[in-house]
């Protein structure tokens, strides 16, 4: 029910009007300067579009009261028309009759102005820049779905890069819609590239008898493998691993890995660091002594292996093959060796999870465990039996024989052991009795026996 209301509107003073939940009337602002009342030469619009919405002040720029209501109505007019769906609104407008490659400009520098890292924002803009150029895009509304799983369709690459492809265009045009200048996405129904199973490049992990040929032909970087294995750090993170950055005098010795442009991480990590370890660095510390430039110098300066060729020697030099049917070795390989060492070794998944840094159990799980590694006959035989003794368990026959030979050649080599322990006894025990007598003799009683035969 309406009824009549006294408010405030403008400069004129207050006049009666219906209450309604819409707002809108004209104003000039005024602040006290000195004691003194100055108003704003220039009129001001309030409007609201309906009941508990937000007030919005717009600046009219006009010293006219009628030119300003003019003004204001024209605003309000416009928004409830892009409210009912009549016309869209302007920043789309104004986005759809931009230059595409102006928008991916303005997305740039959003993303720089995020922190996110450099390399990140470089690959993602030209992703972008290629696709707008092959599929000879120029505005918003020359997106596709159609045009782009064709064009996706007909590139010569890897699953993974397909698909990153795909990431990148749907985050510019999340992007968009977030900031109100797109209304859908376009790409919304185009179903993403399953990777599981196609990776060109799939690694794998190094096994004890590789890590320690690796480590005896490696030199001077034999503890920048070990801390490469047991931190789980990625390359260039490792790289830059400071004397800052360790605590190696305390109870628990530790590395800080900071959030910098250098790592992938979000947050900065912190991972335990095996004793071991810990007393290498420490020796290593004591070794470099008048070396070091300082707590901000690089731990492994000088010694740490080349991105590109070091790691190619090195696994030629131990025999060890850099792809095989498993996969193949790469500095990344060596996160996935540390992820399957600490499954083996039975550390729990979610400590995993945190001393990788990643954002979720399954990448752990999934990409950074070697699964052939794994003891899965023994963790299975480790589950109780409820079956009951009625019931016929087959086991592989071959298995079954082996185990029953090995059985019976370990009860063999003991009862050979201890015939053998035991002639060695009655051998000893002969040496020691006398000719003449049963019970062993000793130098008081050979000596009277030898009287009494003289």
């Amino acid at each position: 029910m309406k009824f009549l209301c006294l408010r405030r509107v403008g400069v004129y003073g207050l006049k009666w009007a219906y209450k309604s939940p819409m707002i809108e009337f004209v104003y000039r602002p005024s602040r006290r300067k000195r004691g003194k009342k100055v108003v704003s030469p220039c009129f001001f619009g309030r409007y609201s579009l309906g009941r508990g919405q937000k007030p919005v002040t717009v600046c009219l720029e006009t010293k006219d009261a009628e030119v300003a209501k003019k003004k204001l109505r024209d605003i309000v007019v416009e928004k409830q028309r892009e409210l009912a769906g009549i016309i869209v609104p302007k920043a789309v407008s104004s986005a759809a009759a931009a230059p595409i490659l102006d928008l991916i400009g303005a997305y740039e520098v959003d993303l720089k102005a995020r922190d996110l890292r450099a390399s990140h924002v470089v690959a993602t803009v030209r992703r972008l820049q290629r696709m707008v150029r092959e599929m000879k895009l120029s505005r918003l509304w020359d997106i596709d779905a159609v045009k782009f799983v064709k064009w996706r369709g007909g590139l010569k690459c890897a699953a993974k890069t397909k698909k990153e492809y795909q990431v990148s265009m749907n985050a510019f045009l999340r992007w968009l819609i977030a900031t109100k200048q797109l209304l859908a996405n376009p790409l919304a129904g185009v179903a993403m590239i399953d990777t599981r199973g196609r990776e060109v490049r799939r690694r794998r992990a190094l096994t004890k008898e590789e890590i320690e040929r690796l480590l005896a032909v490696s030199g001077k970087r034999r503890l920048s493998y070990l801390f490469l294995l047991y931190t789980g750090f990625r390359f260039r993170e490792a790289w830059g691993v400071r004397w800052c950055d360790l605590e190696l005098d305390g109870v628990a010795p530790f590395v800080r890995l900071e959030r910098t442009f250098e790592i992938k991480d979000r947050e900065e990590r912190i991972v335990p660091l095996h004793p071991a370890l810990a007393e290498g660095l420490r020796a290593w510390r004591e070794e470099r002594k008048g070396k070091v430039r300082g707590m901000g110098d690089r731990v492994f300066r000088g010694v740490f292996p080349s991105q590109k060729d070091s790691l190619r020697r090195d696994l030629k030099a131990a025999g060890i093959e850099k792809k095989n049917e498993r996969g193949v070795i790469d500095w990344h390989a060596f996160r996935k060796t540390f992820g399957t060492l600490a499954a083996v070794s039975g550390v729990s998944l979610r400590s995993t999870q945190e001393m990788l840094g990643h954002s979720t159990p399954e990448l752990t799980a999934s990409a950074y465990t070697d699964v052939s590694a794994l003891n899965l006959r023994g963790e299975v035989e480790k589950l109780p039996w409820y079956g009951g003794n009625d019931v016929t368990v087959k086991v592989d026959a071959q298995t079954n024989a082996q185990t029953n030979a090995q059985n019976v050649l370990g009860k063999v080599c003991k009862l050979i052991h201890e015939l053998i322990f035991a002639l060695q006894i009655v051998e000893h025990k002969r040496e020691m009795v006398d000719p003449i007598g049963l019970e062993p003799t000793t130098f008081s009683m050979s000596r009277k026996r030898s009287n009494q035969l003289s």
